[in-house]
């Protein structure tokens, strides 16, 4: 069952909704008045198509083209939170206060170096800032992706 409060679950779960799980595991899906969708080609050009869903007003899917759950987004009407503590809708300053690092990636914060969660960035920031002090405090942070974004995290050496 579909639970927008559920606790937010970092390259996994949102809503018990699951990573790696087929969107046809889901019922919820199936019902029109709960869903919208669409398709499209992959922004990068791989040739893969992607499918994205929303749900209700507060939840996003992405699939694959066989119905994969690949990322699962939020915004602030979600009522759930990341380990407790952070949430979509929290101000710049707060999640600066509540973590250790920030990180801005492809229009994207990450967090505490945890790289299967992000904050998207709102317009005008996803587009100009290029460092922190570049987002004012009082900007709101309204929607988050589970995701895996392991390929953005700095080599080790």
């Amino acid at each position: 069952m579909i639970d927008t409060s559920a606790e937010i679950l970092s390259g996994q779960s949102m809503g018990n909704l699951y990573m790696g799980r087929n969107i046809a595991d889901y019922p919820v899906f199936r019902d029109p008045q709960w869903v919208r969708s669409h398709s499209v080609s992959d922004p990068q050009m791989t040739g893969r198509v992607l499918h994205y869903y929303s749900l209700g007003d507060s939840l996003y899917v992405t699939t694959e083209e066989d119905g994969v759950i690949c990322a699962i987004g939020c915004n602030e009407r979600y009522r759930g939170r990341y380990r407790g503590v952070l949430y979509p809708g929290i101000s710049m300053g707060e999640l600066v206060k509540l973590t250790s690092s920030q990180r801005i990636l492809n229009c994207t914060l990450i967090v505490n170096e945890d790289y299967g969660l992000s904050f998207t960035l709102p317009f005008p920031y996803d587009e100009i800032a290029d460092e922190l002090k570049d987002i004012p405090l009082d900007t709101r942070l309204n929607e988050i992706y589970v995701e895996d974004y392991s390929f953005w995290a700095p080599k080790k050496k």
